[in-house]
């Protein structure tokens, strides 16, 4: 049955799936199912507060359930189909749609507009491309996409697949609603609760600064700094970084303390 939301419209039916491959692995124990589950529950939930969609997900207990997936998603008769992956051997974003899928093209290109300035891996080449021989594009008989986000066999990959989910959801859910041709509904920022403790930290030079550093440490400060609470971060370009301590560490801030260790 369809929903009707709250202005009289039909929701779209989106069903998320996400890899459920437990066998593919990278730094620091991650794996593209736990990975691919997570995001998949943030994305869902962003979907949650827009009665324009109704949105299905997989089940994360099962493995390799790509044509399962694709079988339950046509029995619910869905609208749109996103497969969500990490890559291994090519780093950033891609996204995957059926050549024969006008409207596919159009939610593949969407997704990785919103994604691909997000994602730490930053070869060149064709990024958003046709692949009929994917199961999860040529089996479902709705519009589908195959976002691979990032590479997990590269450090700074999973530091950016784990520890930006919200940043990666709020754009997946941007991608999609652009390529149906709606406009996003504008989320309220998430506030980042702080103790009331400062630490400081030595500074890394460029060019080899780490992967902590550019995809967790200095959006960290960007969002302190916006937030109101720009007085207790001192960066200057000579002096050591001090920083407010955060109420609940990330997964970069484990990184930090062993550099603020290994250098003081």
């Amino acid at each position: 049955m369809r929903r009707i939301n709250q202005e009289g419209a039909v929701a779209l039916k989106l069903y998320i799936s996400q890899a459920n491959q437990e066998h593919n692995a990278g730094p620091d124990g991650y794996r593209e199912r736990e990975g691919m589950a997570a995001i998949s529950k943030k994305l869902a939930a962003v979907f949650a507060k827009d009665k324009r969609f109704r949105v299905y997900r997989n089940s994360a207990s099962g493995v390799d359930t790509a044509a399962a997936n694709c079988d339950e998603a046509n029995r619910l008769g869905v609208d749109l189909y996103l497969a969500l992956h990490s890559n291994a051997g090519m780093k950033g974003t891609v996204t995957f749609y059926s050549s024969r899928s006008p409207k596919g093209k159009k939610l593949a290109e969407a997704i990785y507009d919103a994604i691909d300035h997000l994602s730490p891996g930053k070869e060149s080449g064709d990024r958003t491309k046709t692949m009929d021989g994917f199961i999860e594009i040529h089996r479902p008989n709705a519009p589908a996409v195959l976002v691979e986000l990032e590479a997990h066999d590269w450090r700074t990959g999973v530091e950016w697949l784990t520890g930006e989910r919200d940043e990666i959801a709020h754009a997946l859910y941007e991608g999609v609603c652009k390529g149906e041709g709606l406009d996003p509904i504008a989320a309220k920022p998430k506030r980042t609760e702080l103790t009331d403790k400062n630490v400081t930290v030595p500074r890394q030079k460029k060019p080899r600064r780490a992967g902590w550093w550019n995809f967790g440490l200095v959006p960290y400060i960007a969002k302190v700094r916006k937030q109101g609470d720009g007085d207790r971060v001192q960066a200057g370009n000579r002096d050591p970084l001090i920083i407010p301590v955060p109420e609940t560490r990330p997964a970069w801030w484990r990184k930090v303390m062993l550099w603020k260790k290994a250098n003081r």
